[in-house]
């Protein structure tokens, strides 16, 4: 008989990831930081969407653009809209990703071409979904917490049929919500996930896998609070309540988004292998919003009032062969890629020809729509070929060297057309390479010494001349990355560590639009240098404890701001996460846990004029195994996040506006496994 308590040992804990090298490699073996954030993380921590996942990796601050809709995070001092999904990106504008379809999620830190391409040199995040396994597994969640958020989530899989040949899974989240930022009234979220995947084992050497996600989301827009100028010309926060929204009701972005992939393994012989993959990605956007733009000293705040209707299509297609050879004496594993990435994207866009008022001290809700005509249409299509070759070779038993080169062939061409002044042309095309290479010297079986060096690009966007009406393409950022570090796994793998310092440089940098012409600026050179550690323990069965550390100095070095810190940066972060969970007698299956997160000060605004103050938020949580039937278990959580009510800003796109961040909230939530 099988007795279910509690949760697997290693919970926390991974040895592998792909994110890196494009095929699965020990982490002790590669030449870069990577931290892999495991489901079970997520669990405990009741991790709601990346911005709670991605504080378990250092180095890493959330950003609040697009009103809050929007993914956007600080990696090792650039900003970061890299999301993978199963190493195909998402668009960087696309919803916010959730956590109900995550087995893991891999961080690799720095600039890394090889699975996408063009990418920004702070890092890329690969979301790992969860797939199709042979063993039966039922899985129920809900949960609720005190400000009206309520989420019921379901995930089943298992076989077929008795040969375990035939795998499916389907996961499914609803979530019909109320958030403590409100108008006259809360707002709210509804949101529908439904992700049904099937694999099929054709031979022993034959794997076939496709998966689908359909989401629906309707998530109300918020900038968050405002800035306003003291007599002195100085910046500060006004005391209004971080309740209180400067939008309206009908401020939304209204998403649905279809994502359909398709993956061939073929085992062509006992140490090579051949991939083949598609993915197909669809999204319509609906986004209304009346956005903070200019906030007055007597607390009037004028808003513009924007529409935008973009519609996504995005194809990928790529191949791979993988595979172990020995040449000149040396064992390699080895990946030989090629792709071809499409993105077709059409906007009709409406803003500044309607403007709302509202006073953020004694604000009045119920602002007209005006008849808002389009004033921008893009109607755009890039692509990209990619080609790719990575290894890693065994010099000896000591040394391991990573080599590695992607060529991209990038061309993007479209119609614009700003108050009917159209623009139609080939906007640019660009071949570029992005070499890698590391070095990993293990003076033992247990700790891996690294160096690395890679290289990164991503295209700038192109921007409207609004006086000629000319499309303006500028070059494509560039980005490179120095890699020093050490890491290492101890007491039977119940302990690891990696400990870094970088240095990336990145250049052609956008910094905002010229005020006549609305032309994308470019500003020179900025420098990120800093130490990251990170630090899994679970030296005790049943203890589990998650630290990161980082301590960045970001700065402009050529342009107009040199010798200014980067936005969002702090200088010093970290975060802890210890739980423990009884092994055995009348409180077996009984866990408790909490953690902290410290953000220290950072600026606001490039010119460095405003600085927000250091934060630290306190989470606790508890939770219990209830054995309902042999091989099925009831898991009852109750938590609280930021314990002692900590008030904190994060730096959003426009530097008069602030995202607020969650007032103490105690949660609850109802799991059963069987």
């Amino acid at each position: 008989m099988l007795i279910v308590r509690g949760s697997r040992p290693e919970r926390y804990q991974a040895r592998d990831a792909s994110s890196s090298t494009g095929f699965p490699a020990p982490i002790l073996d590669t030449p870069r930081s990577i931290q892999v954030i495991t489901e079970q993380v997520l669990l405990d921590q009741q991790a709601q969407d990346m911005r709670d996942v991605l504080r378990n990796a250092s180095g890493v601050q959330t950003r609040n653009i697009s009103g809050g809709t929007t993914d956007a995070f600080v990696m090792r001092g650039f900003e970061v809209q890299n999301i993978l999904q199963d190493g195909f990106q998402l668009d960087r504008n696309s919803q916010r990703v959730q956590t109900a379809n995550i087995e893991r999620v891999e961080v690799v830190k720095g600039p890394n071409a090889i699975l996408l391409g063009q990418s920004q040199p702070g890092g890329v995040i690969n979301v790992i979904t969860k797939k199709p396994r042979a063993e039966s597994r039922r899985y129920l969640h809900s949960n609720v917490d005190e400000f009206g958020r309520r989420e019921l989530m379901i995930d089943l899989t298992g076989s077929t049929n008795t040969s375990g040949s035939l795998r499916y899974r389907v996961v499914g989240s609803t979530e019909r919500s109320k958030l403590f930022r409100r108008t006259d009234r809360a707002a709210e979220v509804a949101r529908d996930i439904l992700a049904p995947s099937l694999t099929w084992l054709a031979t022993p050497d034959t794997e076939l896998t496709f998966a689908l996600e359909f989401v629906e989301s309707e998530i109300p827009f918020d900038e968050g609070t405002v800035a306003l100028e003291d007599s002195d010309g100085q910046l500060f926060v006004p005391d209004v309540g971080r309740s209180v929204r400067f939008g309206e009701n009908k401020d939304r972005n209204e998403t649905s988004q279809t994502t359909a992939r398709l993956s061939l393994s073929q085992r062509l012989s006992d140490s090579w292998a051949a991939t083949a993959m598609a993915s197909a990605l669809s999204s319509d956007v609906t986004s209304f919003s009346n956005a903070p733009l200019l906030a007055l000293p007597d607390g009037t705040l004028l808003r513009q009032q924007q529409q935008f209707e973009p519609e996504l299509d995005r194809l990928l297609l790529g191949a791979q062969l993988l595979g172990e050879l020995e040449l000149f004496g040396l064992e390699q594993s080895i990946v030989l890629g090629v792709d071809h990435n499409r993105r077709e994207f059409y906007s009709e866009g409406s803003f500044g020809s309607g403007i709302s008022s509202i006073n953020i001290f004694d604000p009045r809700y119920g602002a007209s729509p005006p008849d808002l005509t389009p004033a921008t249409v893009a109607d755009t299509e890039v692509r990209q070929t990619g080609i790719y070759l990575q290894s890693l070779l065994s010099l000896s038993e000591a040394f391991r060297l990573s080599l590695g080169v992607r060529v991209d062939d990038f061309e993007r061409e479209g119609f614009f057309s700003f108050m009917d002044n159209p623009s139609d042309r080939n906007l640019d095309s660009n071949t570029e390479p992005s070499p890698n290479v590391g070095l990993v010297y293990k003076p033992s079986e247990f700790v891996s010494l690294f160096a690395s060096y890679s290289e990164s690009f991503d295209p700038n966007a192109a921007s409207i001349n609004q006086v000629t009406g000319e499309a303006v393409t500028p070059d494509p950022s560039e980005g490179e990355q120095w890699e020093l570090g050490v890491k290492g796994s101890f007491l039977s793998e119940r302990l690891f560590f990696n400990l870094a310092y970088f240095d990336i440089t990145r250049t052609n940098i956008p910094f905002g639009v010229d005020q006549i012409t609305g032309v994308t600026l470019l500003n020179g050179e900025e420098q990120s240098q800093g130490v990251e550690f990170d630090l899994t323990l679970q030296f005790i069965d049943g203890l589990s404890l998650l630290a990161n550390y980082a301590s960045i100095d970001a700065v402009v070095t050529e342009g107009t701001r040199a010798g200014n810190t980067a936005r969002n940066v702090p200088d010093h972060a970290a975060n802890l996460w210890i739980t423990y969970e009884v092994q055995g007698g009348s409180f077996q299956g009984l866990g408790i846990g909490g953690g902290a997160t410290y953000v220290g000060e950072r600026f606001v605004d490039a010119g460095n004029t405003f600085l927000l103050p250091s934060y630290t938020t306190v989470d606790l949580t508890s939770f219990y195994f209830l054995p309902v039937a042999p091989a099925t278990q009831m898991r009852l959580q109750l938590g609280v996040r930021n314990l002692f009510d900590e008030e904190f800003l994060t730096p959003n796109s426009n530097i008069r506006t602030l995202g607020v961040g969650q007032p103490r909230t105690v949660y609850g939530s109802i799991s059963l496994e069987f």
